[in-house]
């Protein structure tokens, strides 16, 4: 039971051309900075199973290939870092599934609503995530040390508060805890229940409004609700999507998104 979660990914070949990577594959910490900021650079996070048909995204590693790859859609945190991590282990990397917590908008207590993964490079355990739509490191960060990290999407730095690993973003308005775990290990099975919360629940914000968002070279792109922005060099541009068209539009241009086809 539950075999599709964990089985090996199908085709490690056609990922690393969905990202874009043509570098060394080598279980090495510059190999896993180059994949990551690949995948944030051409997979977007996007939630529109959820805010537009209501479905319960499947987990199987199967569908996640298809829809992500094969389909060249994004998803949210449990279906974009699950197939990472599968991508990673094809290659021989050391990946810890981890149960999150966002903090970034409510402070803890705050559910488990959020997937990650710690990647361990010898004897290093690092953070690593690609499937949050907010501010995060476009690299890994390593979990047991207070150094500042600086990536390329901003400055970072771990905290232990006894019990929980607080990553926390320092920018010109001050430091803000964004994601907290403990070091207790997740099964795949896991992950269900959150999934099932985020993509059911009237209280997720998945439920009440589309949320696309893509790292770019010099800032990001993003849909939240109604409004369409471009962040370039830190401007910003912003403005309204005007109906159903035009939001396909933005959906194919600029995160090479074909609105979903859903058979009812």
């Amino acid at each position: 039971m539950y075999e599709e979660l964990s089985e090996p990914l199908p085709d490690l070949d056609a990922y690393l051309e969905r990202i874009g990577y043509t570098g060394p594959v080598e279980p090495t910490v510059e190999v896993l900075d180059a994949l990551l900021m690949a995948q944030l650079l051409n997979v977007p996070f996007d939630d529109l199973d959820v805010s537009d048909f209501g479905l319960i995204p499947s987990l199987g590693i199967a569908d996640l290939f298809d829809k992500i790859v094969t389909r060249r859609r994004g998803g949210y945190c449990f279906e974009l870092n699950g197939l990472f991590a599968a991508m990673l282990r094809a290659i021989g990397f050391e990946v810890t599934p981890i149960t999150a917590r966002i903090t970034t908008w409510v402070p803890m207590p705050c559910a488990t609503t959020h997937r990650g993964s710690i990647v361990t490079i010898d004897g290093v355990r690092r953070w690593c995530d690609v499937g949050f739509g907010g501010p995060a490191p476009a690299s890994s960060v390593k979990i047991d040390t207070d150094e500042m990290q600086h990536t390329p999407t901003g400055d970072f730095k771990f905290r232990f508060d006894g019990r929980w690993h607080v990553l926390d973003a320092y920018t010109s308005s001050g430091i803000t805890p964004t994601i907290c775990f403990d070091d207790h290990e997740a099964l795949e099975v896991d992950f269900l229940m959150p999934n099932f919360w985020c993509s059911s629940h009237p209280d997720s914000m998945f439920r009440k409004m589309r949320i696309v968002n893509l790292l770019t070279a010099d800032g990001n792109k993003s849909i939240n609700g109604d409004v369409f922005k471009i962040r370039s060099d830190g401007e910003v541009q912003e403005r309204k999507i005007e109906g159903e068209d035009d939001f396909r539009a933005i959906l194919k241009e600029h995160f090479g998104i074909v609105y979903p086809q859903v058979e009812s």
